[in-house]
């Protein structure tokens, strides 16, 4: 069942996102084409789309259940390759990339691995911070 927290977590993980794919593709536009990309309304809602679903499928992990350490490290490799797939689909399907110009491909899959390597520290940041807080209130709480 998902909660409040967990909500506000999906939202949390959709506004990285977008804001990473975002920043992303910006720095691509500006370093490695030649020409000024301009971004239909239409590439605007796909980026959208692509962090919506990465969202979503991001659930899995609100459950309360206790994971092992390989269990979640297998839930973070299958999680990585959904959302490599789903870009990649929604990238073919927006023409960001054609199995003819390789170039074009690898850009989309830099920028997919970089989307996914900063959210996810950013991710790791805010909980380890929140983890200390919380020991930290823990330990002044026990008298420590």
């Amino acid at each position: 069942m998902m909660n409040k927290e967990n909500i506000n977590n999906i939202i949390n993980t959709f506004c990285k996102i977008t804001t990473v794919i975002f920043i992303a593709c910006c720095i691509r536009s500006a370093f490695f084409t030649k020409i000024e990309e301009m971004y239909s309304v239409f590439d605007v809602l796909a980026i959208l789309l692509i962090a919506l679903i990465s969202a979503l499928l991001t659930i899995p992990f609100y459950t309360p259940k206790e994971r092992s350490k390989k269990a979640f490290l297998l839930m973070q490799i299958f999680y990585f390759i959904e959302v490599n797939i789903t870009a990649l689909i929604i990238g073919f399907w927006r023409h960001w990339f054609s199995f003819e110009n390789i170039k074009g491909l690898v850009s989309l899959e830099i920028i997919i691995i970089f989307s996914y390597a900063t959210t996810m520290f950013i991710s790791y940041k805010a909980d380890s911070s929140k983890a200390k807080e919380m020991n930290e209130k823990l330990k002044a709480r026990n008298g420590e």
